[in-house]
């Protein structure tokens, strides 16, 4: 169902949102890694877990998530692979990491996720930008 990212798509979002001085570098980290990893990005599925590499002294943030066979992570997610845990949460990280507030991160998480819970919130719209160019059908799905 969920489908890798594409080079155009991912250009796509470079293109708008890569160089946003809010949310930029959280946008282009989980572009990087998205590809990096083969993780389709997907609603819904945080996608991420702690692992402890052998090579190293302490946890990183590692791909997880499943939908069936497909490896998948949300936006917030896949901005997290390869760096390491401050300790606190997949939320509380990417406040920590991207020095973003608590409703900002939500606000991407639920705009991403096409909630309307998120309604209103700081990177809403944002969010679901992103979601509606990934998940919009392309020219040959329609």
């Amino acid at each position: 169902m969920y489908q890798p990212l594409s080079a155009e798509k991912a250009q796509r979002i470079l293109a708008t949102w890569g160089t946003h001085p809010r949310y930029g570098r959280l946008i282009t980290n989980a572009v990087s890694g998205w590809q990096k990893h083969n993780i389709a990005p997907a609603p819904e599925i945080w996608g991420v877990r702690n692992v402890q590499p052998p090579d190293l002294p302490h946890e990183l943030w590692a791909p997880s998530g499943r939908f069936g066979d497909e490896k998948c992570a949300c936006l917030v997610s896949a901005a997290l692979f390869d760096r390491g845990p401050v300790g606190y949460g997949i939320v509380a990280d990417v406040m920590k990491l991207y020095d973003l507030t608590s409703g900002e991160v939500w606000g991407l998480v639920e705009g991403f996720d096409r909630s309307p819970r998120g309604i209103g919130k700081p990177g809403y719209e944002i969010g679901q930008a992103i979601a509606e160019i990934l998940f919009a059908p392309s020219d040959e799905e329609v």
